[in-house]
């Protein structure tokens, strides 16, 4: 547990976080006081256990996922060995992100392998573009016609300032710049996004 602290801790707040696993602690099926990480829909009675996950949970701003969503009986249980029937295993999220969270559940299985069920936590994570102000340039390929391909090789001949017995990356570079320089020249080159385009078509 002191190295699952340390780690929290090092993670800035604006950052999204979420954390599983089997707290071996009942939170209880009420909030009773701590309605920021606990939202009313959990099950049974609380042990000490989950009182103690759940001040863990509003010292580092988190809201355990569990108790989001009304849930049945059957779908609540997240340990069976027997008769025993609890709920021991938990996926927080920060309060400030919850909303990211759209459901939670249990997995049912017959498989008799793990007293534990499967925990899953639906989650919404957005995507961002990035924004080109002025567009990608492309060379026009497609001019490589065999005229414009013997033009193209006398550039590239007449433009080569490469020696074979120089480094290999600085050799690279000085062939893939003269490659790009004369096939801008010779083809032409067009420009897309942006709302505008460079030559004609």
């Amino acid at each position: 547990m002191e190295e699952v602290l340390q780690s929290i801790v090092s993670i800035p707040r604006h950052e999204k976080l979420s954390l599983g696993g089997d707290f071996n602690g009942h939170i209880g099926e009420k909030a009773n006081g701590y309605v920021r990480t606990h939202r009313g829909f959990g099950f049974r009675e609380r042990n000490n256990g989950g009182l103690t996950l759940l001040d863990f949970a509003i010292a580092f701003d988190l809201t355990i996922s569990n108790s989001l969503f009304k849930k049945r009986e059957e779908h609540l249980v997240t340990f069976r060995s027997g008769s025993c029937r609890t709920q021991i295993d938990y996926c927080l999220i920060r309060t400030t992100h919850r909303s990211l969270c759209r459901d939670y559940k249990v997995i049912c299985s017959e498989f008799l392998g793990t007293q534990h069920r499967l925990l899953v936590m639906d989650m919404v994570i957005k995507g961002f573009r990035v924004k080109r102000s002025g567009g990608v340039t492309r060379d026009r390929w497609w001019n490589l016609t065999r005229e414009n391909a013997t033009k193209l090789s006398e550039k590239i001949t007449a433009e080569a300032n490469w020696k074979v017995g120089e480094n290999a990356d600085a050799m690279w570079d000085r062939v893939a710049q003269c490659i790009r320089g004369s096939a801008e020249e010779v083809l032409g080159v067009s420009r897309w996004g942006g709302g505008r385009k460079s030559g004609a078509w």
